[in-house]
C-alpha cells in the first residue's frame, strides 16, 4: 500500500512539539540560561551547533560571551533540564499551545530569576 505523502506531511506539520521552560545549567559555575521554547527537544542541539562555532554568532539566549567561553572551556559539564512544560495533549492548535506556553512563561520565569544566570538583563 503506497504512502500518502500529502497527508504524511499535513500530520508532521500538525504535530504539536513539547513546549516549556528549560534550565541549561553549567555545572562547574553553577550559572544557568532559563528560557522557554516552543521546541524542547531541539534546544540542546541548537545550543551545541551555535557554541560549536559552525553557525552565526550566538543570539538570543545562547548571546552571553561569558556562557561561549565557559562552554569552549569545559563542555561536558553543560546539562539540560525541563523545569516546566506545556501540556500539550490538551491543546487543540498549535496557537493554543503557544498561547499556554507565553502565559506559562510570564508566570513562571520570574520565580527563576533568582538562579544564577548567564546573560541577565
Amino acid at each position: 500500500m503506497p504512502i500518502d505523502k500529502k497527508a504524511a506531511k499535513l500530520q508532521y506539520k500538525s504535530a504539536l512539539t513539547p513546549m516549556g521552560i528549560y534550565c541549561l545549567r553549567d555545572g562547574q559555575s553553577g550559572r544557568c540560561v532559563i528560557a522557554a521554547d516552543r521546541n524542547l527537544p531541539s534546544v540542546m542541539g541548537r545550543f551545541r551547533f551555535l557554541m560549536g562555532g559552525a553557525g552565526p554568532q550566538p543570539a538570543g539566549p545562547f548571546s552571553d560571551p561569558d556562557l561561549y567561553r565557559d562552554y569552549a572551556d569545559h563542555p561536558g559539564a553543560f546539562t539540560f533540564e525541563v523545569l516546566e512544560q506545556v501540556d500539550t495533549a490538551k491543546c487543540a492548535t498549535y496557537e493554543e499551545a503557544a498561547d499556554k506556553l507565553a502565559a506559562l512563561a510570564k508566570d513562571a520565569l520570574p520565580r527563576y530569576a533568582s538562579r544564577p544566570q548567564y546573560h541577565q538583563k
